[in-house]
């Protein structure tokens, strides 16, 4: 992995989502709007990207995670964090980590559920939820965590398409 500015941007916007959604649970509005600000303001400055592309892995980075949000498999919180991150990366980028990131998020879940001896309940989780019936306590991960390994993935194998 290269040291570059983004590089060093992503690394900092992934230690404060995480640390947040870690500690509080969530990823709360005012962090979301100081980084979506200090996203643009570092494309703007370094050049990395064009607005059009900043603004476009806005976007995708919303557009993709929402029908997640929508399902009640991950937050808000967690969307609006891969709306900024998206300003870092640009449209492709995004996309990408956001397939590695359902990898990882599916992974640390059904390890968590593992650990916690909740397989079974997983298991009837998923019977419900290709019904369309909302699952009974729905297993929450910290999504944050599985962005974060979905982009050490894309920094060390590249991308997928």
């Amino acid at each position: 992995m290269n040291l570059t500015a983004t590089a060093i941007c992503s690394m900092a916007y992934l230690a404060i989502a995480v640390i947040d959604d870690l500690w509080f649970k969530k990823f709360h509005n005012w962090i979301f709007l100081s980084l979506t600000l200090i996203g643009f303001l570092f494309v703007i400055l370094t050049g990395t990207l064009t607005l059009f592309q900043a603004f476009g892995g806005f976007v995708v980075g919303g557009l993709l995670m929402l029908p997640l949000v929508l399902m009640n498999a991950i937050g808000a919180g967690d969307m609006k964090f891969m709306m900024c991150f998206g300003i870092l990366m640009g449209p492709i980028k995004v996309f990408e980590i956001f397939l590695y990131a359902l990898f990882w998020g599916a992974a640390i879940g059904v390890l968590q559920a593992l650990l916690a001896g909740r397989i079974s309940q997983l298991l009837g989780n998923l019977k419900l939820m290709s019904v369309r019936v909302q699952p009974h306590k729905p297993n929450k991960i910290p999504y944050t965590v599985a962005i974060l390994f979905a982009w050490l993935t894309y920094s060390v194998y590249g991308g997928i398409l």
